[in-house]
């Protein structure tokens, strides 16, 4: 929780400190005059945004002793007390410039290196958005005034806003931070038959087929069987908590799909159902008229191997 919460006062920084420029920009162009209070709270808001960031990237990195984080609390203190501009570009430059320099650096570490598939693709995507925000940032500095034009100094608010919904849209995929190691909560996965029967086993942790894996299969049919009668409802269950295991089941019209997991996780209920839509199209024809043959499921491993991204 206590990242999502970083998350969120990123954004609310961020937009804080964009306000505020837009707010200074359009007071120089209407009064030409500089308004000092506004270009400090927008220069101490951008740099607390940045401090979020690094709290975030330490805390799931927990090897740094939160020293990033405590360098740009220092920086946020020392331009409280700053009271012309020229000193408050003098120190964010100071203090914004290695976040700059090692930012991408603990990026790659603690979100793209351990993540892997939709998710690594969705860091992708949200590490251009920091790529944008620091452009953003850089347009607005008072040396590319100098060469370029007051509106163009201006649009450099808008490039980082673009950027900031890069960022959102990146870490939306997380229901949470464990989500960059997920393989790791992988146990089991059951394709059952109506009846109860086993069409498909598999374990994540051994990486062999699952011996029981009939009576396996039939006790998680009916225990889903008895839960939907004793909560009195139609709609099948979809998450089962028992002691430290999580059991996750997709219903589809033809099968049962169960996931056993260490850790609940709204990606891994996602590629449960991707992996039941992958399954029921490819043996749609064959599951209708099923005659009893199992090994007929036998390239359900290549379908694995797939949505799951590992080796069987």
């Amino acid at each position: 929780m206590l990242p999502f919460i970083g998350i969120a006062f990123i954004f609310l920084f961020m937009s804080i400190s964009f306000i505020i420029a837009s707010w200074y920009d359009f007071y120089q162009w209407e009064n030409a005059e500089k308004f000092i209070e506004l270009y400090k709270i927008y220069s101490i808001s951008l740099l607390a945004s940045f401090t979020f960031s690094f709290f975030i990237a330490e805390y799931v990195l927990k090897k740094t002793r939160y020293i990033g984080t405590g360098f740009l609390v220092v920086g946020m203190i020392v331009m409280l007390f700053q009271n012309n501009s020229e000193d408050l570009n003098f120190y964010s430059t100071i203090f914004l410039g290695p976040v700059y320099l090692l930012g991408p650096i603990m990026y790659y570490i603690v979100f793209i290196r351990p993540s892997s598939g939709i998710l690594r693709q969705r860091m992708l995507i949200s590490i251009l958005g920091f790529f944008f925000i620091a452009v953003g940032i850089g347009l607005r500095h008072p040396l590319f005034r100098e060469w370029l034009d007051t509106y163009i100094y201006s649009i450099g608010t808008l490039v980082a806003i673009v950027g900031c919904c890069f960022i959102g849209y990146g870490f939306a995929a997380f229901s949470t931070f464990t989500d960059l190691k997920w393989k790791e909560k992988l146990r089991e996965l059951f394709v059952i038959y109506p009846g109860g029967v086993c069409l498909y086993a598999f374990s994540f942790e051994q990486k062999i087929r699952l011996e029981d894996s009939d009576l396996i299969a039939g006790g998680f049919s009916g225990i889903q069987s008895f839960l939907s009668e004793i909560v009195k409802t139609t709609e099948s269950l979809h998450l089962i908590d028992y002691q430290d295991l999580k059991i996750m089941i997709e219903q589809g019209p033809n099968a049962l799909f169960i996931l056993i997991i260490k850790e609940e996780s709204s990606f891994l209920q996602y590629k449960l159902k991707q992996f039941a839509n992958e399954f029921q199209t490819l043996y749609k024809n064959i599951l209708v008229h099923w005659d009893g043959e199992i090994n007929i499921f036998k390239p359900t491993s290549g379908l694995i191997q797939t949505i799951f991204e590992i080796d069987t």
